[in-house]
């Protein structure tokens, strides 16, 4: 007989325990999906991701002020272009490792174990660092190094925007994304800031015991070192790692092939990448221009570049803080204008470099900067404050006007503290909507390695352009990258949108 004819000869009692059985199996798909609609955005975790993220990247800022002027109390003679290096160095591990973060924590379909590697690499450049000046010698080249150990834990952040993407309903996504960016923007611009906490200390500032003393330029390691201690704390003890945005069929737990996640788009997924780049490129460059044009064009000492620079930072930082607070509490982000932010955002970072740019015409009048001979100068010793343009080392400093530096740093506060926060939290929303719901830590970990070229690239390519042109040719430079993104959203608005899928519940592309 057939098989198909099998159910013809089932007695009563059969026909009733198959059908109680698709009863029960109906029952159980509809509290599946009751389930799925009623998963909550697990807040708690990403708000201590939150703080995890602002505790890497404080790491990442808080020394921008003071690398120089310490690199100058280590080495009279250190050059910018080491400088620029230097600067550069927190990104090459950054580079290699963030993609590789993320694809592990893909492959294990966890972040808690990459996230302890990573907070334990930043504890052991923050400690080599904390040491430099006790080391007798290389103590520029050790720099480098700590810098470049501290970089590989800076990757592991790639790893809290995953989390947020893939931890948060569709409705929560714009402000859970917004916690980690807040978080990550709120870290690099209040990093320079806490550097006021110190300057009373001077240098070689206060013994504590033994040989070691506690001054201006090794404060800041010895916060990052409590930061760290207590940021693996926080993941052993508080972070609890469950996931609700990731799709129920890459999940495994749904097989209709109905529900199968499409492909993104990737040529808009590249211009996300080459826009990370350029933000990342321009806001690195005005960081390691703005210590040396404060001791180059505006005769500030060392001890007054670091002060100034802090109090800039600090204005930035409650720029951005006002704007992430919008974000995050008034969860702007829901109306989801995000490519228009985007636009904004950038037009405000040529913004700042049109309004300091030394224009011939406007300061044509104006005193020009100050210029000294080092060639010529004697006794040049750690102590020495050299201020003003080097002309034995510049062609360009005769003749270059000095702008006002109220007008530079108050511009530095208001464009770059409202377009750093702005393009994240836009840009990072976006991007993680353009992925769809998938485990995202490899391409997190790209957007995150194209940052980290933007990192190394701009300090060292800034360098050599002001040793060899000056700043005016940087500042033209960053307003036509600016305008090359600004370009590219405009000709491609429509195709940076959120991913498109089958599945009519899924299907949330917003009018941004």
């Amino acid at each position: 007989m057939p098989p198909n004819t099998t159910s013809m000869t089932d007695s009563p009692k059969n026909i009733h325990n198959k059908i109680h059985k698709e009863r029960l199996s109906i029952d159980n798909e509809i509290k599946e999906i009751k389930d799925d609609d009623e998963e909550e955005t697990q807040w708690k975790s990403i708000y201590i991701g939150g703080l995890l993220a602002f505790s890497s990247n404080v790491q990442f800022s808080i020394y921008i002020a003071t690398i120089w002027p310490y690199l100058q109390t280590l080495d009279p003679h250190v050059t910018e272009e080491f400088f620029g290096f230097v600067l550069g160095s927190y990104s090459i591990s950054n580079i290699i490792f963030s993609p590789l973060f993320g694809w592990w924590s893909n492959k294990i379909k966890c972040i808690k174990i990459p996230l302890y590697i990573g907070i334990t690499c930043q504890l052991t450049g923050n400690t080599l660092y904390f040491i430099l000046d006790k080391l007798p010698y290389y103590q520029k080249e050790f720099m480098f190094f700590a810098r470049v150990i501290t970089g590989v834990g800076w990757s592991c952040v790639s790893l809290l925007r995953s989390y947020a993407a893939t931890a948060s309903t569709n409705k929560d996504r714009s402000r859970a994304v917004s916690v980690i960016s807040g978080g990550l923007a709120f870290g690099v611009t209040i990093g320079p800031a806490l550097n006021l906490l110190f300057i009373g200390l001077g240098y070689p500032g206060v013994h504590i015991l033994f040989n070691i003393y506690f001054h201006i330029y090794n404060m800041p390691s010895f916060l990052a070192i409590i930061a760290n201690g207590c940021s693996l704390l926080a993941v052993k003890f508080f972070f609890v790692e469950k996931y609700v945005g990731i799709h129920k069929y890459e999940a495994g737990k749904k097989k209709d092939s109905s529900l199968t996640l499409p492909k993104y788009d990737k040529f808009a997924v590249g211009i996300a990448f080459i826009s990370r780049f350029v933000q990342m490129f321009i806001v690195s460059s005005i960081s390691t221009l703005s210590p040396i044009i404060s001791m180059m064009m505006f005769n500030f000492t060392k001890k007054q570049t670091v002060t100034v620079i802090s109090y800039a930072q600090g204005f930035l930082g409650f720029s951005a803080f006002v704007v992430y607070f919008l974000f995050i509490f008034i969860d702007i982000g829901k109306y989801g204008k995000f490519r228009r932010n985007i636009i904004i955002g950038f037009g405000l970072l040529i913004t700042f470099h049109l309004l300091v740019y030394p224009y011939s015409f406007i300061y044509n009048d104006s005193p020009k900067v100050s210029q000294y001979n080092s060639k010529i100068m004697t006794n040049i010793s750690s102590s020495t404050e050299l201020t003003g343009c080097d002309i034995s080392k510049f062609d360009w400093c005769e003749n270059l006007p000095i702008i006002s530096p109220y007008l530079y740093f108050i511009s530095y506060s208001l464009c770059i503290g409202i377009a750093f926060p702005v393009v994240n939290a836009a840009m990072n929303t976006l991007f993680s909507r353009m992925l769809g719901n998938r485990r995202q830590g490899t391409m997190q970990g790209c957007l995150q390695t194209c940052a980290g070229f933007g990192v190394l690239v701009a300090p060292i390519f800034s360098a050599f352009m002001y040793q060899t042109f000056g700043p005016k040719i940087i500042f033209i430079h960053q307003i036509i990258l600016g305008l090359i993104v600004v370009t590219l959203w405009i000709i491609f608005h429509h195709r940076m949108v959120p991913l498109k899928v089958n599945n009519d519940k899924e299907n949330i592309i917003e009018k941004s």
